[in-house]
């Protein structure tokens, strides 16, 4: 996974499990570490939110998932976020 952040582009892993429209994973960010992950799908659509460490906030996912690979943005500052398999 690769997004925008407040402190510049960042780099990271992105790991999903799905039963049924309910997703649950972890986001594992450098250098922030890994977070838990939980969220939906619906069709094409993504929707998943990480806890920021040491009490910093939630952050939520948006995107659309396109075969290998999904995009959209985020609510910390209107983050883009891309993702592939």
């Amino acid at each position: 996974v690769s997004m925008d952040t407040p402190h510049g582009p960042m780099k990271g892993s992105l790991e999903f499990q799905q039963e049924g429209s309910k997703i649950t994973g972890t986001l594992d960010l450098q250098p922030i570490g890994t977070m838990a992950l939980k969220g939906s799908v619906d069709g094409a659509s993504i929707v998943f939110a990480i806890e920021l460490p040491e009490n910093q906030g939630t952050v939520r996912f948006t995107g659309t998932v396109d075969g290998n690979k999904m995009s959209g943005t985020s609510d910390a500052h209107d983050g883009k976020w891309t993702a592939s398999r």
